[in-house]
């Protein structure tokens, strides 16, 4: 089961390196880029750490992880394990009011929404990208795409493959070492792993 695919990192998905911002870095923007690791609070650890609502709360990056756990339970042989020297691409950020920020760092989009608690992790809805509902800026990306040029079909291209990702990245259970939460997929009434794909906590110190 190959994990290397998704919206981290190095955009690995051949044609989408442009329509995904992987420029080259620039030193004008401090980002938040510094992986917790296992320096990552655990979940339960602390009172404001009990519940996903506290515990979901911050910066977070997607990153390339199979839980070890998870894989047990689904029968899954020999996986690949988190890639630790991805470097910070794609980030998440949670607030208490229950709405969230899906961005790429040094990239002109955004997507938000809203994530709520389910009994078990955490749902994600996608509700705006770039200030716009959703759905309206899916349509305007399509009528654009129609015109023929270049850049309109390029954008269009890039929502889609934004809106395919979006949908799989929507439901978050806790990580079995209790430091990450791991995106997964309801299938026939069981959980499965969606593309070793999981959150990794980001230390609160900016970088140039």
């Amino acid at each position: 089961m190959a994990v290397k695919r998704s919206l981290i990192g190095l955009c690995l998905a051949v044609g989408t390196a442009s329509l995904f911002g992987c420029a080259s870095p620039s030193n004008s923007t401090p980002e938040f880029d510094v992986r917790s690791g296992d320096g990552a609070p655990e979940f339960g650890s602390s009172e404001a750490l009990k519940s996903y609502s506290g515990f979901v709360v911050g910066h977070w990056a997607l990153t390339d992880y199979v839980d070890p756990e998870f894989a047990k339970q689904l029968g899954i042989g020999a996986l690949s394990q988190q890639m630790a020297d991805q470097p910070v691409s794609n980030v998440f950020d949670f607030a208490s009011d229950g709405t969230f920020v899906y961005r790429r760092m040094k990239a002109e989009w955004k997507v938000a929404g809203k994530w709520a608690e389910n009994g078990q992790g955490l749902t994600l809805t996608y509700e705006s990208f770039n200030g716009k509902p959703l759905q309206q800026a899916q349509e305007e990306s399509r009528k654009a795409a129609e015109g023929g040029t270049q850049a309109g079909v390029a954008q269009d291209l890039f929502m889609d493959q934004l809106t395919a990702e979006m949908q799989k990245l929507t439901v978050l259970r806790l990580a079995s070492n209790k430091r990450m939460l791991v995106f997964t997929a309801p299938e026939g009434g069981q959980v499965q792993l969606a593309a070793g794909t999981a959150l990794e906590r980001l230390q609160q110190s900016a970088t140039k």
